[in-house]
């Protein structure tokens, strides 16, 4: 292969940035083989893009560990208060279904509700569908 620049000389490499053959007089020096100063700033201008994009990968892979932590967190306050609610609520209501007094039953059952409610969100949140 010849240099794209002086047609007499035997290139030594091919430029990264536009495919061209180079003799070692049009080599610019730097971190990847290019044959101009223009080919040089577009190769660190490209090095540059990736480094952002890889920081900006990273940060992102943070925020997601981050977010799935606090899916844990939202889970057990949901059925830990959930449980709290429910619980007694529905052990007096089954104490007064024992009793035989339905009437009494009825509106502690309507207590219970959101307590089981935040129990099933609880649970919900940690299967990703929330």
């Amino acid at each position: 292969m010849r240099c794209f620049e002086h047609r007499e000389r035997e290139a030594i490499g091919v430029c990264r940035a536009c495919g061209r053959g180079a003799c070692e007089r049009c080599v610019v020096a730097g971190g990847e083989f290019a044959c101009s100063d223009a080919c040089r700033a577009q190769l660190d201008e490209a090095a540059a893009t990736r480094a952002r994009e890889l920081a900006l990968m990273v940060r992102s892979e943070h925020l997601l560990e981050r977010a799935n932590n606090n899916r844990g967190i939202t889970r057990a306050l949901y059925v830990g208060l959930g449980g709290v609610i429910a619980a007694p609520t529905l052990l007096l209501a089954l104490l007064h279904l024992l009793g035989g007094d339905l009437f009494a039953a009825l509106p502690m059952l309507g207590l219970a509700l959101p307590g089981i409610l935040m129990i099933r969100f609880g649970l919900t949140v940690t299967r990703g569908r929330v």
